[in-house]
């Protein structure tokens, strides 16, 4: 298992590394990392994410955090209005963007442009996806 580095400005890539999966893994990406030591870890999230974390969600959280620090930290999740981006919200982003991107370079491509003007022919571009291959999402 790789040593993450547990940082808030790497929490968005790392949070899908952390041993946790299910139910437990989608709450883990709703919330930010303030801080992590082998002392404490300190989350945040919303209202009502917050609600959904029972105490077996918050035992897996803390087993995951005490597998990467070695040692037994206290979770401590704060509830705030505003969070920074979790990462769920940057998988979303991410996605859209790639979506917004293939919707562009497939207006832009020449061969396209050529085959639609050949037969009077237009593409609704909301059909167009990005390839399931091609991203990190």
């Amino acid at each position: 298992q790789p040593t993450l580095a547990l940082s808030p400005e790497a929490w968005v890539f790392e949070c899908r590394l952390l041993p946790v999966t299910g139910m437990t893994a989608s709450l883990l990406a709703q919330t930010v990392l303030v801080s992590a030591s082998p002392e404490t870890v300190h989350l945040a999230t919303n209202a009502h994410t917050d609600s959904l974390l029972n105490e077996m969600h918050r035992r897996r959280v803390s087993d995951a955090f005490e597998t990467q620090l070695g040692g037994s930290p206290v979770l401590v999740i704060e509830v705030r209005d505003q969070l920074g981006e979790t990462p769920e919200a940057y998988r979303l982003r991410m996605k859209e963007e790639r979506l917004h991107l293939a919707q562009s370079q497939f207006q832009d491509d020449p061969f396209i442009t050529a085959l639609t003007e050949r037969f009077d022919a237009s593409v609704r571009i909301d059909t167009i996806q990005p390839r399931n291959g091609d991203h990190h999402v």
